[in-house]
């Protein structure tokens, strides 16, 4: 007597697994639906069945993707993040392992391999799941509390507002780390270097005004 078929949750499931696993093996997104399917232990055409078409399956594979990258993230312990300083130079260092790390998933997530829908503006509380977007806010919200501590333990300008603060420190962040991926330094010594200085700098910028700025 045949066995009933995987339910189709448990599935797509599979397949998003394999999936990532393979461009963490590989480093790269290039492989196969055939390959996919025999990761997964599954056809070729459970994979249209589930997702469409490859663009489909990126969509897909990039909200997994987020869920690793807030994973490294939320394992960084910054629970006496009233020292700001510290806990932003420790979670930059954090995003950037990220990228160097697992690129394929970075690149999904950040290197416009997919395009992602439109989302509602970000608020304090962002209701609905529209994936990667919403696990975008969530990453991005890891980086809320420390900041509106630093604000209150006087490490971190108050003068304007909180968003334009995190905004620039996250620009600052991912400017860097993305002109690493694209090859636009020297050595591995040297982007580390530059990465270092540049979280200095833009922490440094942070802070609240002397009184003769």
């Amino acid at each position: 007597m045949s066995q009933d078929p995987a339910p189709s949750a448990t599935v797509r499931d599979d397949l998003l697994a394999a999936a990532l696993a393979l461009i963490v093996e590989h480093g790269d997104l290039a492989f196969s639906l055939r390959q996919l399917a025999e990761a997964a232990d599954t056809s070729t055409m459970s994979i249209y069945t589930q997702f469409g078409n490859r663009e489909g399956l990126y969509r897909a594979l990039a909200g997994e993707a987020f869920e690793l990258f807030a994973a490294g993230l939320a394992e960084v312990d910054v629970a006496d993040n009233t020292d700001a300083p510290s806990a932003l130079r420790a979670m930059a260092a954090a995003y950037r392992r990220f990228a160097t790390e697992y690129p394929s998933a970075f690149d999904l997530i950040f290197g416009g391999v997919v395009s992602f829908d439109a989302v509602e503006p970000l608020v304090d509380e962002f209701e609905g799941r529209p994936a990667p977007s919403a696990t975008g806010y969530e990453v991005y919200g890891m980086f809320a509390s420390v900041f509106s501590n630093g604000v209150t333990a006087g490490s971190i300008r108050s003068d304007v507002p909180l968003r334009l603060v995190m905004d620039s420190y996250w620009a600052q962040m991912h400017g860097l780390v993305a002109l690493e991926r694209l090859g636009y330094v020297r050595s591995a010594a040297d982007a580390g270097e530059r990465f270092a200085f540049g979280i200095d700098t833009i922490i440094a910028g942070l802070a609240p005004p002397g009184p003769h700025s």
